[in-house]
């Protein structure tokens, strides 16, 4: 894209959702992800859908990055998930689950983003700097935000990356 790009500066895009709707509009484009004539169409791999589709209390239990910080498991299965088919249905603690059994799909994509950025003339004291928006108010957002940032701390430092975090919430 030619907006990936500008004044020698690169940039890459990855949006984390859990709404199937959002996650549609964003594929389809709908003539919103554009600006100043512009497309902002992100592509496949700059998407990643988080669905709650096949969540239940015995699932989460079962996944073994999960299971160990999940809590009391009488509670999961009391949790709403046949009402949460949209997203996380507002849940922090719904949107970290989703976050997590998806983790190596986010890890991936970070990780190709990265690579992407570095490049074969990067230098480590380029660093690389992350702009996060998300919302807070409880569901998805919250519940992401500090495992991606986790997740992207940990990516640059393997790569021997200093790693500067900007987070937009609302």
């Amino acid at each position: 894209r030619d907006l990936a790009e500008h004044q020698g500066t690169r940039y890459r895009y990855l949006y984390i959702d859990s709404d199937g709707n959002d996650i549609a509009a964003a594929r389809e484009g709908y003539g919103v992800w554009n600006m100043s004539g512009k497309s902002l169409q992100l592509s496949e791999r700059e998407i990643v859908h988080l669905s709650p589709h096949g969540m239940s209390a015995e699932a989460v239990s079962k996944l073994p990055n999960i299971s160990p910080w999940i809590g009391d498991r009488d509670m999961w299965r009391k949790a709403p998930w046949d009402s949460v088919r949209g997203g996380s249905g507002l849940s922090r603690r719904c949107g970290r689950v989703l976050f997590a059994a998806n983790a190596a799909v986010v890890n991936d994509r970070l990780n190709s983003g990265i690579q992407s950025l570095l490049g074969a003339n990067a230098r480590a004291a380029d660093g690389i700097t992350f702009h996060i928006f998300a919302t807070v108010g409880g569901g998805t957002g919250s519940g992401c935000i500090v495992d991606t940032i986790t997740l992207a701390q940990r990516i640059c430092a393997e790569a021997n990356y200093e790693a500067c975090f900007y987070l937009y919430l609302y």
